[in-house]
């Protein structure tokens, strides 16, 4: 809230007072003193989630004058549901994927992802994204080692820095394409078999491979 004007008075002793809805009595959440206008903040723990809260700024002043504000109503935040989704991958990078299911009791949330190579003990976080809507939200990650496996998942975290995260799943980067040329077979004046082995197919269900061939001194292949 905020003290706008301490009316010509040397100071200002503000609190806040809260209340669930209905109760009549109130419980009053003590501030620093003010010597001028200022902005006030408190933070108040204990709550239940499923009630409906009352509160007021409450501003006496060393001169005996007392002002108040209009009485608001809050909600304590819910933390939100998020999922971990599929990602995408190629030899050095992978693209995380996350879906928000919920945001909860809050205008916005702050989505990122930890992961890990296999093995390692710690998470690295990826750079957050604020989302103020239930949505999908995604990350690449670039330069990882080829072939190597991973751990990650999506997590979100509230602007109280309560988390939640999904679930923990795994994914490799994917594996070079490697071909070798084989030695040439059936050898005739007009015709010949040209032979290579496709030695991985670096993640791909199925390659399409082809030959080029050109004549020796030539620059233009066929």
């Amino acid at each position: 809230g905020e003290v706008a004007n301490l009316g010509g008075a040397a100071t200002s002793t503000p609190f806040f007072r809260y209340r669930e809805q209905g109760a009549t009595a109130w419980i009053d959440v003590s501030l620093s003193t003010l010597q001028a206008p200022d902005f006030v903040s408190a933070e108040v723990t204990g709550l239940d989630a499923s009630k409906t809260y009352e509160y007021q700024l409450v501003a006496p002043t060393s001169d005996g004058d007392e002002d108040k504000s209009e009485i608001g109503t809050f909600s304590p935040a819910t933390i939100g549901q998020v999922s971990t989704g599929q990602p995408s991958t190629d030899t050095t990078s992978i693209t995380f994927a996350g879906i928000l299911n919920d945001i909860g009791g809050v205008f916005s949330v702050d989505a990122s992802f930890e992961y890990r190579q296999v093995g390692d003990s710690s998470f690295i976080q990826t750079s957050p994204q604020t989302l103020s809507s239930a949505s999908t939200f995604s990350t690449q990650i670039t330069g990882l080692p080829v072939d190597t496996e991973f751990e990650f998942r999506a997590v979100i975290e509230n602007p109280d820095s309560t988390t939640a995260q999904g679930s923990l799943l795994r994914t490799a980067t994917d594996s070079e394409l490697t071909v070798e040329s084989q030695p040439p077979t059936n050898i005739r004046q007009d015709r010949v078999t040209l032979n290579a082995t496709v030695g991985d197919k670096g993640g791909a269900a199925s390659v399409t491979g082809r030959f080029q061939f050109r004549q020796q001194g030539q620059t233009e292949w066929i």
